[in-house]
């Protein structure tokens, strides 16, 4: 359940970042580009977290 949840939450952050880089780029507005690269740093940060999630043999 914890990785469905997590990984829907990643294509979400995913699709943002990218629709953020894309408007940020195409408008030249650095306010689109500092979000699009914070929803990155958050898309690493949740993958590392289901990684860890994933590899750990107690959890279930």
């Amino acid at each position: 359940m914890k990785y469905i949840v997590l990984l829907s939450i990643l294509v979400c952050f995913l699709i943002a970042s990218v629709l953020s880089f894309g408007i940020g780029l195409y408008l030249k507005d650095l306010f689109f580009l500092a979000i699009g690269g914070l929803l990155i740093l958050a898309s690493i940060l949740i993958f590392f977290e289901y990684k860890k999630i994933k590899n750990d043999p107690f959890l279930e």
